[in-house]
């Protein structure tokens, strides 16, 4: 993913130029985007680095995994699977269960977040 900011003189471009190489956040895998300057159009072009978006989808469904597996403890089934299968996918395996779609509601409702 890219975003790209255009400026109407060099001075913005400059004071955003400053502010953004100020900010480069790392990672665990290193700088999360890649900035390119076009100084001539007055252009800044921001994109996350592969190893960003593998981290950011990594954190993503390990967080998505530890919800499925609390969620399917309610269910009080006996040895169930719930893995990580390839980048982006979750497994879940519910042998012996009885009603799938109340096991199908259970693991699809929606979180809420309480403060």
């Amino acid at each position: 993913m890219t975003m790209m900011f255009e400026f109407k003189d060099s001075e913005g471009f400059t004071k955003a130029s400053s502010i953004i190489g100020k900010d480069n956040i790392i990672g665990i895998n290193g700088a999360l985007y890649d900035v390119t300057e076009n100084i001539e159009r007055n252009l800044i072009s921001v994109a996350y680095t592969d190893a960003s978006i593998k981290e950011i989808r990594d954190y993503a469904v390990g967080q998505n995994l530890t919800t499925l597996r609390n969620r399917v403890n309610e269910l009080g089934v006996s040895e169930p699977i719930v893995q990580r299968q390839g980048s982006s996918r979750i497994v879940v395996e519910l042998p012996g269960v009885q009603d799938p779609t109340a096991a199908k509601k259970i693991i699809g409702k929606t979180a809420n977040l309480r403060i």
